[in-house]
Parts: C-alpha cells; sequence; structure tokens
C-alpha cells in the first residue's frame, strides 16, 4: 500500500510541476537528471558508505543515507545547471509542453519513486518497509513481489544495463550486485532482531588451498565453501555485533555464478546461488533461508595466517553448466573465489590454518587491549 500510493503521489508531483512550471526542453531534461542522479548514486555509495564504515561512522544507517545524500543533491545540482544552461525562450508551443510534461513526468517519477524504495530497503527496518518483497519465515527467491510499476527494479535494471554497457568498468554492476532488489530485501530479513546488515570489507577470509570444494551427498552435487569470518568490530576489519559475536541468516550469503566459459569476466551478468545447507560434524543440515546463524566470543579460534576467525562450511547447489566466481556476505563484503576442487564430506584441516595454540592466549589478550582503548577512547570522545 505505501509503495503504490508512493509511486502515484510522486509521479502527481513530478508531472504536476513540469506541466505548470516547464517548457518541452526543460520537462526533458528533468529525466535525464534523474537518470544522472540514479548513475551517480549506485555508482558510488558503496565507496563512500564503506569508508564511513571503516571509521565506525554512521552504523547500519550510513548506505542509506549516503545513496539518498548523492541522489538528491545530483539531482538537483543537474537540474539546476539544465535550466541554467537552456535558454527560457524555446517554445514549441502549449499542447507539446503539456504532453511532455506529462510523460516527462511519469517516467521522472518512476526514477525518482524507485529510487526512494531503494534508500529504504538499505535501512534496517521492518520488512513491510516500503513493501514486503518476501514473507516474514516462509523466503521463495523464485517469486518476489513487486511495487506498483516495479518502479525500484526498472532504476537497477537501467544501471545494471548501464553498467554493463557504455560506462562498463570490467566490473559490473550486474555482476556484483545481480538481482539487485532481491539482495536488498533478502538481507534485512532479521535486521529488527539484531542481525546486522553490514559488515567490514574485509571480514570474510578463505582458506589458502581447496576453499571450494564440489561431492556428493545423497547422489546429489554440492558446492561447499568454506567461510571464515574475521573476530572484532565492523571497524576493526570484523563482523560482530554489540554482544561480541557474529550472526547471519542463509539468506545474507550468496554465490555470484556465470558459465564456465566466462568463469574469469566481471563483466555482463551473473546468476545468484542462495545457500541450501551446512556441513556440520561431516553432516549435510539443511539451511533455511530465514534462520539466524550465529558464532559466539568462544566461536573463534586464533590463526597464524587470518587471524581470530569462526569458520563455516555452506552448501549451495549450483548449476552444472556454471562456476562460482564471488561470494557475497551481507550487504557490503565480496571475495573472489578461487576454482573449485573435487573434495568428499570430511572437514579437513587446510594448509596454512592449523590452528596455533602457542598464540591463542597471547592474540587474545592482546585483541581485548586494543579493544577496550578503543571502546574508552570513544567514551572520550
Amino acid at each position: 500500500m505505501f509503495a503504490a500510493a508512493g509511486i502515484i503521489l510522486i509521479s502527481i508531483l513530478c508531472v504536476s510541476h513540469l506541466y505548470l512550471k516547464s517548457s518541452a526542453p526543460r520537462s526533458f531534461t528533468s529525466v535525464i537528471s534523474a537518470v544522472i542522479a540514479v548513475i551517480a548514486a549506485l555508482g558510488y555509495y558503496e565507496i563512500a558508505s564503506n569508508i564511513l564504515i571503516s571509521r565506525s561512522i554512521g552504523g547500519q544507517w550510513v548506505q542509506p543515507v549516503v545513496f539518498a545524500g548523492i541522489f538528491i543533491a545530483v539531482l538537483a545540482a543537474t537540474k539546476v545547471l539544465a535550466d541554467f544552461v537552456l535558454p527560457q525562450n524555446v517554445d514549441f508551443g502549449q499542447l507539446p509542453a503539456h504532453l511532455t510534461a506529462v510523460v516527462c513526468g511519469i517516467i521522472a517519477g518512476i526514477i525518482i519513486s524507485g529510487a526512494l524504495f531503494i534508500a529504504v530497503a538499505l535501512c534496517p527496518l521492518d520488512l513491510k518497509w516500503p513493501y514486503a518483497r518476501f514473507e516474514d519465515n516462509n523466503i521463495n527467491i523464485s517469486s518476489p513481489k513487486r511495487s506498483l510499476l516495479n518502479s525500484d527494479g526498472i532504476v537497477a535494471g537501467l544501471f545494471g544495463w548501464i553498467s554493463r554497457g557504455s560506462l562498463s568498468s570490467g566490473k559490473s554492476f550486474a555482476v556484483y550486485h545481480a538481482n539487485f532488489i532481491d539482495q536488498l530485501h533478502l538481507n534485512r530479513h532479521k535486521a529488527k532482531e539484531g542481525v546486522y546488515m553490514i559488515a567490514a570489507a574485509e571480514a570474510v577470509v578463505l582458506p589458502e588451498k581447496n576453499a571450494v570444494r564440489i561431492f556428493d551427498v545423497d547422489r546429489r552435487s554440492y558446492t561447499f565453501v568454506r567461510m571464515g569470518l574475521r573476530a572484532g568490530e565492523i571497524d576493526r576489519g570484523g563482523a560482530m555485533d554489540k554482544q561480541g559475536g557474529i550472526s547471519f541468516t542463509p539468506s545474507q550469503v550468496r554465490l555470484l555464478c556465470k558459465p564456465k566459459d566466462q568463469a574469469g569476466e566481471m563483466s555482463g551478468t551473473a546468476h545468484p546461488v542462495y545457500p541450501e545447507g551446512r556441513l556440520l560434524d561431516d553432516e549435510l543440515v539443511e539451511l533455511q533461508l530465514s534462520e539466524t546463524i550465529s558464532i559466539s566470543r568462544g566461536g573463534f579460534e586464533t590463526f597464524s595466517r587470518y587471524g581470530r576467525v569462526g569458520w563455516v562450511d555452506i552448501a549451495f547447489s549450483v548449476p552444472a553448466d556454471m562456476t562460482p566466481i564471488l561470494l557475497e556476505f551481507k550487504q557490503n563484503t565480496v571475495v573472489s573465489l578461487p576454482k573449485p576442487v573435487i573434495g568428499d564430506a570430511e572437514t579437513e584441516v587446510f594448509p596454512g590454518t592449523e590452528e596455533d595454540e602457542s598464540e591463542q592466549a597471547e592474540y587474545y589478550d592482546q585483541y581485548e587491549e586494543e579493544a577496550e582503548e578503543d571502546r574508552r577512547g570513544r567514551r572520550e570522545r
């Protein structure tokens, strides 16, 4: 209801403003300004947000605030500049001006409302805002609900198309954020229950060897990824919450896959695959996307190469004609995956990840001292 009302209201306001105030050329520039604002917001909000997150500024609200700030600033600046450059005496007649105002107003309204819905979906709010894309406890990723006119999907699709076209940089948005709107809504599924939506950019580590293994369980082939989650607060390179542990939902973890003959390319598009199970004591345990997986403070081990890490083996069902290239964790952590190897169900000790008991106590004491100094410094500020 909110989404439909928002799109209608924003579109009416855009049409009314252009109908009463703009000529045909200026109505057209309003659409161009909205498109440029979307490109700037989606293209740079992650870079700016990660800088602030690493400095402990803004917390989980930094991404929506930065996204909305970039969009509004660029939209206003480009519209003012366009109105300044275009001569005021350009007139194609009243009828063309009114028709252009209606068409451009509707298009601008869809783009602006789509950007607004993306900003809201980036917030740690209840699932009903801006609309309930998935059910609370029964997530069906194959049939998401859409807003009226699918305005947020149109905006994300437009930028994805641009990012792999004339403005491509070798790292396509449609690869790194395949099915972007689904990703946003799935990532905040347990946000109101204290599950963080973000982590440090370097919060996930992989073993040096055999991080991605393929083997059969009950005559079905699975791709297992051993994911290491770093201890430490987010601004210190980890993913810990206020309780000193790490919690996440399977809907916050996904593989991005490409056809095998395109595995070395980051352009084009990708296919997201979500977890189906978890390996515990050499047994495959089925996972629901809506459940919560937690690693308590005592669940981390110290490794000379990785620091304090909690390991999790996640099972995915990757299509036979595809290979996984990226692992995404929460909203802002992405790691490249090595080539999969044929393995077995035994959770082996990986080279370079043997637990170093001689360093365990020293590392833990050092971590606690640094954490206490950091907390004391924040209180003084």
